[in-house]
């Protein structure tokens, strides 16, 4: 997956197969991604809500990697909030979105990324992983309302299924069994599951954003 690229797209690769709109996230060597990547799975997921041939949306990583975290240029106020108005609209949109979103850990899914991880209706895993939140760690894609699927099961540890991710798969056959796993499930109804289980979304999101900005001054 390397070598693959999208025009106008630097931080994801996107492509559809078989009905499922696939978008990779493209993390450094170390499993960060650019924050931009958060910009750019709004215009890729935008894309394919409008795509009647995507009945499915699934994000994942390349090369073992899904992502442990955001890096940014820099870290100021200003980079803070834009971090933050970058989330919101892909918050929005995956709240408002009628097709189903699976997210597949090809590698650690750690903080931030466990954050985008639990924006998919299902989180599919294998058993090596490593997912959760290091401590104080500050909320800033919806993961204080998102965690809730897994009843607050917050701390770093190894993927467990039902406990911190919802499918378990081998990892020598994690895209392949993952890909059947999304057809056989791309008719349900996540989406209506969805908005219930993300009732109090806007007050939780101003929240994140006073707990995330104090940490760079001001709120």
């Amino acid at each position: 997956m390397n070598n693959v690229r999208v025009k106008g797209f630097n931080d994801i690769t996107f492509w559809q197969d078989s009905g499922i709109g696939l978008i990779v996230l493209r993390s450094d060597d170390n499993g960060l991604i650019n924050w931009n990547a958060i910009n750019e799975l709004v215009a890729a997921i935008g894309t394919a809500s409008i795509d009647d041939k995507v009945k499915s949306i699934a994000v994942t990583g390349m090369n073992e990697h899904f992502s442990v975290g955001l890096k940014a240029d820099s870290t100021d106020f200003e980079t803070a909030k834009a971090i933050l108005e970058s989330a919101n609209s892909l918050i929005s949109l995956i709240y408002s979105l009628e097709k189903p979103v699976f997210s597949v850990l090809s590698g650690d899914a750690i903080d931030a990324g466990y954050e985008l991880a639990l924006l998919g209706d299902v989180v599919i895993s294998h058993e090596e992983n490593r997912v959760g939140f290091n401590r104080g760690y500050n909320f800033s894609i919806g993961g204080s309302i998102t965690v809730q699927k897994f009843r607050n099961k917050l701390d770093l540890c190894d993927a467990s299924e039902g406990s911190n991710v919802d499918v378990l798969l081998p990892k020598d056959k994690l895209l392949d069994e993952a890909k059947k796993y999304i057809l056989n499930h791309q008719d349900y109804s996540y989406h209506l599951l969805r908005r219930r289980s993300m009732r109090g979304l806007r007050e939780s999101i101003l929240e994140e954003r006073e707990n995330f900005l104090r940490q760079f001054g001001s709120a």
